[in-house]
């Protein structure tokens, strides 16, 4: 394994669903690990790495199973109960996912303005 995997153990700190939400995928059922594309400018950035263009019609999803496995920084270890629920990368188009908790915060604040927006009409 590379050292530049995160191998740490998030035990009970995140559900399955909210490491789903984020873009996690299953990397390896053995060693127990989930990666998700870790940066926006990863077809770029892995497009250098193979000396190949990958364009952005590309469908074909081993590009995203190719960098969640082999170039990704963010790596994690899980528990054998949350292994079993997170899907297998491979066949998987879930690309680059901005911070989940971000999206949440962004979502909450949009909420807030459209409620005091309807309220002053």
């Amino acid at each position: 394994m590379r050292e530049s995997h995160k191998r740490q153990d998030i035990g009970g700190r995140m559900n399955a669903s909210e490491l789903i939400a984020k873009g996690y995928r299953r990397i390896s059922i053995r060693h127990k690990m989930i990666s998700r594309i870790d940066r926006e400018d990863w077809r770029e950035h892995l497009a250098k790495k193979l000396y190949c263009p990958i364009t952005e019609g590309d469908t074909r999803s081993c590009w995203e199973d190719y960098y969640r496995r082999g170039v990704s920084k963010d790596v994690i270890v899980v528990s054998d109960e949350i292994i079993a629920l997170i899907p297998t990368s491979g066949y998987d188009y879930v690309g680059y996912i901005k911070d989940y908790d971000m999206a949440v915060a962004e979502a909450q604040r949009l909420a807030e303005w459209l409620q005091t927006t309807l309220q002053c009409r």
